[in-house]
């Protein structure tokens, strides 16, 4: 309890005193005041007496000229004890007599310099004739002296006076105000010690009653709170420890020293199959069995605890980033997936203590992982639906031819320059086919292996090392893997086994007709005979127009994630029939043209509307039979070929001419795509194109220019002759499109 320095009642007597002190100073100094005024007044009086009266005495005896009279006279007008010096001049100034009796000076004029006299003058005169001059000289010593003992007689009775009323005020006052004040004080000190049953008086009727009852108000209402407060934190208590033994989350706090605090809840010993969990340093009990955390990142949590605990909460927001939200510890050969929550305490605006929340989340990420496998099969199913089943055969089966190849040459034992070409082209093919046929699972898994091979490719020291070669292998496996799955859920889950070579009832009926008519008239043999074969292949075999226009709508898919309307097609000339053998040799390279097309030749709705063109882009395909040979001409209404870029890429002057600005199109890795898209912009399709159409099919494409240059872009248009042996057809059997 704190003392006080300074008394109420000591300062209380201190003013009344020092009022009564001042009072009575001003009393004596107003009584001092007045009587030297009327000691003045007095004196003042008694010199103009004294001067009249010898005035009156003296005339007669200087006139006559009777200096006994006069000296008589002076004598006893210097008698009065006030009177200190006495002057007597006849007319002509000489002195007749001269009395001074303090003993101040022989000369009269040195009592005018003195404030304690009073001088003054007064002239005889007789019949009307000046005969002579008088000066008094009174001393105002005498009433001075006088004052003073009066001034000390009162200050003396001041003095005792103070004395007794201070005397009185402190036994006063001690009773009166001290005493009550002590007793409230020390009935405090016990309020405060919780002794509530402590007696206040409360029976006085001023102001310290009024305090006293508002003391024992207090009391009463402080008790009662305290009660129920008591009975508040019991509850809560109880509440809190049936909340930690029955919630079925971990919840711990780290205290200051980074130790497990005691106080947790019983399931913490459930989640980590430990009972030993108190006073244990944290970072032994959470992060020693993670099997998900390295070093560094336990390192980097372990510190931003550390750099929390006893600062603001600052410091915290600024280290939550190292704290993990999840993590897997090993527990006994099991795996357990924890999410943690972090929740600083804070006392006096700092961290006090750390809460830490724990779940067990093991159930639930098995959970979301079967969810997620069973969303990946909805998902795959919802792609294959997309296709009969002989389109998706075909489709899974090009991916495949592709993709062995690449396993193939990454096994092989030797890697060169003809395989990196071979082996990223196949990649790029693969992921343009199944991406075009919306197959997004597997060719999202192509595109990251493709993007780790260029990673690689491109690195200032190019290393295909037996370790890379073995990584690019299994993530090449794996897409082979992916495939598997949707071939697997093709056949067991949705029971389309059925082969593209099987021939329904219906077409098997027509083809009974066509031979009995045959077998009636053998005219007509060898227009029935090719009708018969168009109808046994028609369910493998469709036409080129059939093939393209396919690509077309699978690619107008994606236009939608380039900003574009999906592109309408037109189709021309001579139409022909190709197996699914030959078009697997042609698919990819139509494939990567029109994906060109949609992604860098045809412009956005709002670009094309400002040149005046329709908002969807437009692709042209024209084929014809010329002698032996497939012609496939294929354009769109697009900006055109940039080919100021393609002169910047060759190094080619400016004014170079358009056969060898096109040449640079067909190098390995080129691009004039601005940015790289999941479509297209990798720099690998026009090489695979002409790859597939020179080596594969003995053809030839041929570019020409449709338009002159403007601002660097020309349209051009791509001619694709492949020799109708390739494809192993005649000209006869080549179908009129109209």
């Amino acid at each position: 309890m704190k003392t006080p320095k300074k008394s109420i009642s000591g300062r209380l007597q201190a003013v009344i005193l020092s009022v009564i002190f001042g009072s009575i100073t001003l009393f004596a100094a107003a009584i001092g005041i007045y009587t030297t005024q009327e000691v003045n007044e007095n004196i003042q009086q008694k010199s103009e007496n004294v001067r009249g009266l010898a005035k009156l005495a003296l005339t007669d005896p200087i006139w006559n000229y009777n200096n006994e009279a006069i000296e008589l006279l002076s004598e006893a007008i210097v008698q009065d004890p006030d009177v200190v010096g006495f002057l007597v001049r006849d007319k002509d100034g000489t002195e007749q007599y001269k009395r001074t009796t303090d003993g101040f000076s022989n000369e009269i004029e040195d009592y005018r310099s003195g404030s304690s006299y009073i001088v003054s003058d007064a002239d005889l005169v007789k019949e009307g004739e000046m005969i002579g001059t008088i000066v008094v000289v009174v001393s105002k010593a005498r009433p001075i002296q006088s004052i003073k003992f009066t001034l000390m007689g009162v200050t003396v009775l001041a003095l005792f006076l103070l004395i007794f009323v201070g005397a009185t005020l402190n036994i006063s006052i001690r009773n009166l105000i001290k005493k009550p004040i002590d007793a409230l004080q020390q009935n405090s000190v016990k309020l405060a010690e919780g002794d509530w049953d402590v007696e206040i008086d409360t029976s006085r009727e001023d102001e310290l009653g009024v305090l006293a009852s508002g003391f024992d108000y207090m009391r009463d209402k402080i008790k009662a709170f305290t009660n129920n407060l008591q009975e508040m934190i019991e509850e809560k208590t109880e509440d809190i420890s049936s909340m930690l033994k029955n919630i079925e989350q971990g919840i711990f706090t780290i205290t200051k020293d980074y130790k497990v605090h005691p106080e947790y809840s019983a399931f913490l010993e459930n989640i980590f199959l430990d009972k030993d969990i108190a006073d244990k340093p944290f970072e032994e009990f959470l992060f020693q069995r993670s099997s998900s955390m390295g070093s560094e990142e336990i390192d980097c949590a372990k510190s931003a605890i550390i750099a929390s605990l006893g600062n603001k909460s600052v410091a915290f927001k600024l280290n939550h980033k190292h704290l993990p939200d999840e993590f897997q510890i090993e527990i006994d050969g099991q795996t357990k997936f924890l999410e943690l929550d972090w929740c600083p305490i804070l006392k006096h605006q700092k961290i006090e203590k750390m809460m830490v929340t724990v779940r067990d989340v093991t159930e639930l990420k098995k959970l979301q992982a079967a969810s997620l496998e069973k969303s990946r099969e909805l998902e795959i199913i919802q792609q294959i639906v997309q296709l009969d089943v002989g389109k998706f055969q075909e489709v899974i089966g090009k991916s495949r031819v592709l993709l062995d190849e690449c396993v193939t040459r990454l096994t092989k034992g030797s890697f060169d320059e003809d395989d990196i070409a071979i082996l990223f082209r196949n990649l790029h093919t693969a992921k343009g086919i199944l991406r075009t046929y919306g197959f997004k699972i597997v060719s999202s898994t192509v595109h990251e292996v493709e993007e780790r091979f260029l990673e690689i490719k491109n690195s200032p020291k190019t290393d295909f090392s037996k370790d890379v070669l073995s990584q690019l292998h299994d993530s090449t496996q794996t897409i082979l893997n992916t495939l598997d799955e949707y071939q697997t859920i093709n056949d067991e889950k949705l029971g389309r086994k059925e082969g593209p070579g099987q021939i329904s009832d219906e077409d098997m009926a027509e083809v009974k007709k066509i031979i009995d008519q045959f077998l009636i008239d053998t005219k007509q043999a060898e227009s029935m005979l090719y009708e018969m074969s168009n109808l046994l292949t028609s369910r493998n075999h469709r036409t080129l127009q059939d093939h393209l226009h396919e690509i077309i709508e699978r690619v107008s898919e994606v236009a939608p994630e380039l900003g574009k309307i999906p592109l309408s097609f037109e189709y021309s000339g001579q139409d022909m029939i190709v197996s699914g053998d030959d078009w697997d040799k042609l698919d990819g390279a139509f494939t990567h043209m029109i994906r060109n097309s949609m992604d860098h030749g045809v412009e956005t709705p709002e670009a094309r509307e400002k040149l005046g063109k329709s908002p969807e882009g437009r692709i042209y395909l024209h084929s014809k039979i010329n002698n032996d040979t497939l012609e496939v001409t294929l354009r769109d209404d697009g900006r055109g070929l940039n080919l100021k870029k393609l002169r910047e890429i060759g190094n080619l002057p400016q004014d170079a001419p358009l056969e060898q600005a096109v040449e640079v199109i067909f190098k390995p890795h080129m691009s004039t795509a601005e940015r790289v898209s999941d479509i297209s912009g990798r720099g690998v399709g026009m090489d695979a194109v002409k790859y597939t159409i020179e080596n594969d099919l003995g053809g030839r494409i041929i570019v020409e220019q449709l338009s002159k240059e403007k601002e660097g872009f020309a349209a051009i248009q791509f001619k694709i002759q492949i020799p109708l042996t390739s494809l192993k057809k005649t000209p006869e059997t080549v179908l009129q499109a109209g």
